[in-house]
């Protein structure tokens, strides 16, 4: 019984790592082009900027301090104690998350949803590697822009691996992983 175990993790073993051999031989380790600094991005009021100034109003807006919640009028003004410690904490995350739909990668998602991946890839490059949404970025490109976008999932893969050495706990990156190394050996993914 051990040995047919042992015989059996390491047929496993092999499978997994010949597959990501034949992975490595066939991607494209190619860096994309720099994104246009004079590509128009589309913001969400309906205004056209170019990325360069887009990516410069994103960097004062996240060195700037938050604004203050605006004032209630009195008459509606809730009573000084009316939210206990963990709805303060939920609140505090609402407000946050508020706060970061303006962010570079939430307009490069955005853009994608209206079908502008050009626009979108361009904003996804732009975030820097520090950032908290880089990795997601990668996957971003990886996934919905390489493979889905542009069938291309070949130059995918060292998107989605940037992403997975980034973030190996988290479940996407090695769903997207999946998907492109199945791209790239020929298999139809969606």
């Amino acid at each position: 019984m051990r040995r047919t175990l042992l015989l059996a993790a390491l047929t496993l073993l092999l499978l997994v790592l010949g597959t990501t051999l034949i992975v490595q031989v066939r991607s494209v380790d190619e860096p994309l082009p720099a994104p246009d600094v004079a590509m128009p991005i589309h913001l969400e009021d309906g205004t056209v900027l170019p990325l360069a100034e887009v990516l410069a109003r994103a960097q004062v807006e996240a060195v700037a301090p938050p604004a203050p919640p605006p004032e209630l009028p009195a008459a509606q003004a809730p009573p000084a104690q009316a939210l206990r410690p963990d709805e303060l904490a939920v609140a505090e995350r609402v407000r946050a998350e508020i706060a970061a739909q303006s962010s570079v990668f939430h307009m490069a998602q955005r853009a994608l949803l209206a079908g502008r991946n050009d626009e979108a890839l361009a904003l996804y490059q732009s975030i820097p590697e520090d950032d908290p949404d880089w990795a997601s970025a990668q996957r971003q490109i990886g996934w919905h822009i390489l493979t889905k976008g542009r069938g291309d999932p070949r130059r995918a893969v060292p998107y989605v691996q940037a992403a997975l050495r980034r973030e190996p706990l988290e479940g996407n990156s090695w769903q997207d992983l999946a998907r492109v190394y199945a791209g790239t050996l020929g298999f139809d993914v969606d």
